[in-house]
Order: C-alpha cells, then sequence, then structure tokens
C-alpha cells in the first residue's frame, strides 16, 4: 500500500518498464553527448532479412503495449476486442493480404 493506494502486479510491471526506458534514455543521451558511441561490427544481425525480423518484432511489442493499455483503460472488455479485431482487419486489407 502506497499513498492510500494498493500497489498490484500490473502497477509493478508499468513501473518497472517505464524506469527501464527513463534509464535507457539517460545513458544513451550521455553517451551520445560524450562522443562514446559504439562502433558498430559488420556481422550476422546486419543482414536485411533479421533487420526486417527486428523491425517486425518491435511492431508486435509496441502494438501489444497499446493493446495492454487500452485494455486496461476500459470498462467494456467486448468494445476493446471488437475494436482491436477490427483495426486487424483494416490493417490487413490495407497491407493487401
Amino acid at each position: 500500500m502506497a499513498f492510500g493506494s494498493e500497489i498490484s502486479t500490473r502497477d509493478l510491471i508499468l513501473f518497472g518498464g517505464g524506469l527501464f526506458l527513463v534509464v535507457n534514455s539517460i545513458v544513451e543521451i550521455v553517451e551520445t553527448v560524450r562522443g562514446e558511441t559504439k562502433e558498430r561490427k559488420p556481422g550476422m544481425w546486419n543482414g536485411f532479412w533479421l533487420i526486417i525480423a527486428q523491425i517486425g518484432i518491435i511492431d508486435i511489442i509496441f502494438s501489444l503495449d497499446s493493446v495492454f493499455t487500452a485494455v486496461g483503460l476500459s470498462k467494456h472488455i467486448e468494445v476493446m476486442v471488437a475494436a482491436i479485431m477490427l483495426s486487424v482487419l483494416i490493417m490487413m486489407w490495407v497491407a493487401g493480404t
């Protein structure tokens, strides 16, 4: 219990994720300002298809994050499920699949 409210597991996960993003952002900014950027070595991770896979994984993660946030804010889960299904159908139609 903190500030008169109960803390749930969901709250801890959201707080941890936010803290992780803040710390990583600060580290990146400090490294950039100091000129300590890491030199990238050519290798397996620089292949075209691996880059496409990484972009796909990041898109999925951000999409799920948005879905979790929306479901957490919604009082009518059935409306959220219908909206997600409709948006997936529209994205598939626009993508031409």
